[in-house]
Protein backbone atom coordinates (compact mmCIF):
# COMPACT_ATOMS: atom_id res chain seq x y z
CA UNK A 1 0.00 0.00 0.00
CA UNK A 2 2.95 2.35 0.46
CA UNK A 3 3.13 2.80 -3.30
CA UNK A 4 -0.10 4.84 -3.00
CA UNK A 5 1.33 7.26 -0.44
CA UNK A 6 2.07 9.82 -3.12
CA UNK A 7 -1.60 9.83 -4.17
CA UNK A 8 -2.58 11.01 -0.69
CA UNK A 9 0.22 13.54 -0.27
CA UNK A 10 -0.26 15.11 -3.69
CA UNK A 11 -3.97 15.55 -2.90
CA UNK A 12 -3.00 17.10 0.48
CA UNK A 13 -4.79 14.53 2.63
CA UNK A 14 -3.88 14.22 6.30
CA UNK A 15 -5.03 11.52 8.72
CA UNK A 16 -8.14 13.43 9.78
CA UNK A 17 -9.28 13.88 6.19
CA UNK A 18 -8.31 10.32 5.21
CA UNK A 19 -10.60 9.06 7.98
CA UNK A 20 -13.53 10.65 6.11
CA UNK A 21 -12.66 9.39 2.62
CA UNK A 22 -15.18 7.53 0.51
CA UNK A 23 -14.49 5.13 -2.35
CA UNK A 24 -15.30 8.02 -4.70
CA UNK A 25 -12.60 10.12 -3.01
CA UNK A 26 -10.11 7.30 -3.49
CA UNK A 27 -10.99 7.13 -7.19
CA UNK A 28 -10.58 10.89 -7.48
CA UNK A 29 -6.98 10.71 -6.25
CA UNK A 30 -6.14 7.94 -8.71
CA UNK A 31 -6.79 4.73 -6.77
CA UNK A 32 -8.95 3.14 -9.44
CA UNK A 33 -8.42 -0.59 -8.86
CA UNK A 34 -11.63 -1.79 -7.14
CA UNK A 35 -9.76 -4.35 -5.01
CA UNK A 36 -7.27 -1.78 -3.74
CA UNK A 37 -10.04 0.76 -3.14
CA UNK A 38 -11.98 -1.84 -1.18
CA UNK A 39 -8.92 -2.62 0.94
CA UNK A 40 -8.34 1.07 1.64
CA UNK A 41 -12.01 1.60 2.48
CA UNK A 42 -11.92 -1.29 4.99
CA UNK A 43 -8.76 0.09 6.61
CA UNK A 44 -10.13 3.63 6.71
CA UNK A 45 -13.23 2.39 8.54
CA UNK A 46 -10.95 0.98 11.25
CA UNK A 47 -9.41 4.40 11.92
CA UNK A 48 -10.54 5.97 15.15
CA UNK A 49 -9.61 9.61 14.70
CA UNK A 50 -11.81 12.03 16.63
CA UNK A 51 -12.76 15.46 15.37
CA UNK A 52 -9.99 17.62 16.72
CA UNK A 53 -11.40 21.05 17.32
CA UNK A 54 -9.48 23.07 19.88
CA UNK A 55 -10.94 23.51 23.34
CA UNK A 56 -9.65 27.05 23.55
CA UNK A 57 -11.14 29.71 21.30
CA UNK A 58 -9.26 33.01 21.08
CA UNK A 59 -11.43 35.99 21.93
CA UNK A 60 -10.06 38.29 19.23
CA UNK A 61 -8.35 38.34 15.88
CA UNK A 62 -5.29 39.83 17.53
CA UNK A 63 -5.02 36.99 20.04
CA UNK A 64 -5.61 34.36 17.36
CA UNK A 65 -2.86 35.74 15.14
CA UNK A 66 -0.46 35.89 18.09
CA UNK A 67 -1.14 32.22 18.83
CA UNK A 68 -0.36 31.33 15.23
CA UNK A 69 2.76 33.54 15.15
CA UNK A 70 1.11 35.58 12.41
CA UNK A 71 0.69 38.83 14.28
CA UNK A 72 2.51 40.69 11.53
CA UNK A 73 -0.73 40.45 9.52
CA UNK A 74 -2.94 41.96 12.20
CA UNK A 75 -2.84 45.53 10.91
CA UNK A 76 -3.70 44.67 7.31
CA UNK A 77 -6.41 42.19 8.32
CA UNK A 78 -7.92 44.71 10.71
CA UNK A 79 -8.09 47.30 7.95
CA UNK A 80 -9.86 44.85 5.67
Amino acid sequence: MSKYEQHFTEAAYDMASIAKMTPQDLSAIGITDPKIRSTFTAEIQKLNIPESLPDYIPCSLEEWLKLLNLYCYFESLSQQ
